[in-house]
Parts: structure tokens; sequence; C-alpha cells
């Protein structure tokens, strides 16, 4: 069920959501490949204005045919700074977190929370596009950078 209340939408239920480049949170479905890791749960987008953008989720991601018995929360912000550049480019950046609470993990190992933080920037102009994005975890820092020419 999905409720729109002006820029605010609200969906609970089964959802599909990405944030930035998929790195951190990336749920979809391949019928043709058998996969299909939606979240069960809870997804709320606000737009605050024309160049402001948050999401807000909480729910049970699918795993095969049953969903996880721990949960995943995540935030996500992105900030079109396009009318910067006084062109036809595009800029935007983003930051997300995802926690993820795996019920079943209980080691010295392996935390009972796993907590992921990015940061992003996108730029495009004519032909060019180029993504630069930052990850950290509790134990890992990475960088990705994707630079596309068209």
């Amino acid at each position: 069920e999905t409720d729109n209340i002006d820029d605010l939408n609200i969906s609970a239920g089964n959802f599909y959501e990405q944030f930035g480049s998929g790195m951190i949170l990336r749920s979809w479905e391949d019928k043709d490949l058998g996969i299909n890791n939606s979240i069960r749960g809870l997804n709320a987008k606000y737009r605050i204005n024309d160049e402001i953008n948050i999401t807000a989720l909480i729910g049970n991601q699918k795993k095969g045919f049953k969903y996880s018995k721990g949960y995943i929360v995540g935030f996500d912000s992105e900030f079109d700074l396009s009318k910067i550049t006084k062109n036809n480019s595009t800029l935007l950046m983003g930051l997300s977190y995802v926690g993820r609470n795996d019920q079943r993990t209980k080691s010295s190992f392996y935390p009972e929370m796993t907590n992921l933080i990015s940061g992003r920037i996108d730029f495009s102009s004519n032909s060019f596009y180029s993504n630069i994005e930052l990850l950290f975890s509790e134990s890992l820092l990475y960088l990705i950078v994707l630079v596309h020419m068209y």
C-alpha cells in the first residue's frame, strides 16, 4: 500500500530500493535468474524541494523464498547541485547509511549489527559521466571511481 501526501510517499509491504549506485543497498528482481531480494517493511520518501530528496526504510530482506529473521534499516539523502554549474551539466551529491541486524549471527567474529556509510558525487555533461563513491564499514574503507564517456 502506498500513500502520497504532497511530496511525501510512504509505502508499506514489499518494495525495491537502491541507494546511489547500489553498492550499500540494492534490492531488485530478475525473474530469468530467479533473483528477488525485495524488502518487506516500510519505505518513506520525501522531496523537500527540487534539490533535496531523502529516503528512510526499515524491513526484512528476502532471501530465497523466505524473509530473513534480521532486519535492515536505511537512510539516503541526495542533493542536486546542478544550478551552481550554470550550464547543462548535472551535479549530484549523496549520503547513505544502511544497518543490517542479522539475528542468526551470534559470534565474536561477526558483529550482530553491520553498518555501512557511503558518500557519492555524480557529474555528467554532454557525453561525459563520472561517479565517485566512498564506502565505509566498521573495518574497511572502499573507494569506487567510475568514469564513462559516451
